[in-house]
């Protein structure tokens, strides 16, 4: 079943998310189905969207941790996490 991560990273920016892309490269995580990132009211917002919450705990285990270490970046005090088993999911456009 499809997973959902929402983050909201208050006083962290679009630099902050490009600089661990960076370190990331550009070769997209397995298992990952969808993301989106946008910054608001001085707060960095991500979803993303897996093929299993498995996937999304390897990633954040095996790859984000270190690359947030590397960016020389960690969490905020005061950042928040959504997260679900995704329902309905649609991507893309649909032809008739």
């Amino acid at each position: 079943m499809p997973y959902t991560h929402i983050s909201h990273v208050p006083g962290h920016s679009l630099g902050d998310y490009q600089a661990v892309a960076d370190v990331l490269g550009p070769e997209p995580p397995a298992g990952r189905l969808a993301l989106i990132v946008g910054e608001a009211d001085g707060a960095l917002h991500i979803v993303d969207v897996w093929d299993s919450k498995a996937h999304a705990d390897f990633f954040a285990a095996e790859r984000l941790a270190p690359a947030f270490r590397q960016a020389g970046l960690k969490p905020g005090p005061e950042e928040s996490y959504l997260e679900f088993d995704t329902s309905v999911l649609e991507l893309g456009a649909t032809t008739e």
